[in-house]
């Protein structure tokens, strides 16, 4: 009855599907000479990986480090100060508001079998606390995975970046050996050989070309990847203040101390009467009830 109640922001999102493999980096080279990378090519996070995410120290350490206002106009207050967390050094303190954060604060669910939405419930004293803090999960999340989709797409253009350059390099080599070629061999229309030795000149150059324009549409599609900013996580339900405190269930929780408070009582005097009967000393009556039954039996005789 004197637990201090909290407040309950809930907030759900869905991962946005990732880029349809057959048209996603080097895999629409691939299919343009008909071959599929298929899963090959990189497949989006699961929405468990989204919600384990939640409770990583990525996500928790700058909120729990992070100053909070009670109520609107009060002053900012760290979770430590608000939840009275101590400890005998500051990376002590910290690493108990963690796993106040993990264990009481922050809980999530994951609807595996059917949408995939992942479900995120925050619990703090006060409903401004938990709106604040269910915001800077949300955009904590979004931003984590924002940079490491870009950091990926870095990484991408880096390497396609490197194949235009050895693909440019390769289509040069073989237009100079069409060039010569061709200034070598001015009459080929009676020479089946030279023909021949033409039109494969004119394939792989051909092939290299195609080989040089899907890398550089790769390489603008990169570096566009690389500073697109739009989030990577659709919000289906956006954290709102909770305008009442969590129920407490106190009738129940009064009713089952009672009734224990209750069955301890009945067992300590029981045992308490049992104990003394025990060990209490027998009285002049108890005594001479013994002495006339010893009187009476036969081995007294």
């Amino acid at each position: 009855m004197l637990r201090r109640p909290q407040y309950s922001t809930t907030f759900s999102f869905v991962p946005q599907s990732a880029t349809d493999p057959s048209k996603s980096g080097l895999a629409s080279i691939a299919g343009q000479f008909g071959v599929s990378l298929g899963a090959a090519a990189g497949q989006g996070q699961s929405p468990q990986f989204y919600a384990d995410l939640l409770t990583t120290r990525e996500i928790l350490l700058p909120i729990a480090s992070d100053s909070f206002a009670p109520s609107v106009g009060a002053a900012r207050r760290t979770l430590a100060e608000l939840y009275n967390v101590d400890g005998e050094s500051p990376a002590v303190v910290l690493d108990k508001m963690l796993l106040e954060l993990r264990d009481k604060m922050v809980e999530s669910s994951v609807a595996t079998r059917t949408t995939g939405v992942i479900t995120v419930r925050v619990r703090a004293l006060t409903a401004d606390v938990s709106l604040a803090i269910a915001s800077r999960l949300l955009a904590g999340i979004n931003q984590f995975n924002l940079l490491t989709r870009q950091s990926q797409a870095a990484a991408e253009r880096r390497f396609v970046e490197g194949r235009v350059a050895a693909g440019r390099s390769t289509l040069r080599s073989s237009e100079e050996a069409l060039q010569r070629f061709l200034s070598s061999n001015r009459q080929i229309a009676n020479s089946p050989q030279l023909a021949f030795d033409r039109d494969r000149l004119e394939r792989e150059v051909s092939l290299q070309q195609q080989l040089v324009s899907g890398l550089i549409q790769q390489f603008e599609d990169a570096r566009i990847k690389e500073v697109r900013d739009t989030p990577v996580i659709t919000v289906i339900e956006k954290p709102r203040a909770a305008s009442r405190a969590d129920s407490r269930n106190g009738i129940v929780t009064l009713a089952s101390g009672a009734a224990l408070g209750l069955l301890i009582a009945v067992s300590w005097v029981l045992g308490r009467a049992g104990t003394q009967r025990l060990f209490s000393a027998p009285s002049d009556s108890d005594m001479a009830a013994v002495a006339s039954w010893w009187r009476r039996s036969p081995a007294a005789r």
